[in-house]
């Protein structure tokens, strides 16, 4: 099944994004690279997916490789990051901060998107800058707001229903 870039940025962006954001979360990868490296990784899945051996839809197809894609970045930033502490360590003699835990949250965008969808238009777009990875005082000078504003729209509990 060939598809161009542009098809399988349309079916999956969502996808690359969300993971690419996880990425930069857990490891601090830089958003950009995480993406490009997702990018690539969805371009050759389009590639091997074959819809009668793989009996799935691309999306959960794609899903399942950007998955162990990511899981494998994280991995490989955890390493560099490892030996970089040990590095700091013995000509410090301190300890730096430890890494954060590998996997422990994968965010569904369909639900983030409707919950975005109910708070008023600042708030939401507080949220979605948060996801791309902005830090809190970044969002602020976006969305023309204190700091302490942009702080209470983060941690503010967001009702269900």
């Amino acid at each position: 099944m060939e598809m161009e870039m542009s098809e399988v940025l349309e079916r999956v962006g969502g996808l690359i994004n969300g993971f690419a954001v996880l990425a930069r979360r857990k490891c601090g990868l830089d958003f950009d690279e995480g993406q490009q490296q997702l990018m690539i990784k969805a371009w050759e899945a389009s590639k091997d997916f074959i819809p009668e051996i793989h009996q799935s839809t691309f999306e959960k197809y794609a899903k399942t490789v950007l998955y162990f894609e990511t899981w494998h970045i994280i991995q490989k930033e955890a390493r560099t990051y490892k030996l970089k502490k040990r590095a700091i360590e013995r000509i410090t003699d301190q300890e730096p901060t430890e890494i954060p835990d590998i996997m422990d949250l994968i965010v569904d965008r369909v639900a983030y998107q409707q919950i975005v969808a109910r708070l008023p238009k600042k708030e939401g777009r507080v949220h979605e800058l948060r996801m791309v990875g902005y830090n809190l005082r970044e969002i602020a000078a976006k969305v023309d707001q204190s700091l302490t504003w942009v702080q209470k729209a983060v941690t503010k509990k967001v009702s269900w229903m």
